[in-house]
C-alpha cells in the first residue's frame, strides 16, 4: 500500500498530465531519497 504522501504527488502529476513513466522515476527517487535519509540517521 503507497502512503498518503506519495498518492497525493501521484494524483497531482496525473493532473499535470505528466507522463506515467515520469510518474514512476519521481516516485522512485523519492522513496530513495528517503530511505537513504533514514539508513543514514539510524547509522550515526
Amino acid at each position: 500500500m503507497a502512503s498518503v504522501f506519495l498518492e497525493s504527488i501521484r494524483d497531482f502529476m496525473i493532473t499535470r498530465r505528466y507522463a506515467k513513466r515520469t510518474i514512476d522515476t519521481y516516485q522512485y527517487w523519492i522513496k530513495f531519497t528517503f530511505y537513504t535519509m533514514l539508513k543514514n540517521i539510524r547509522r550515526n
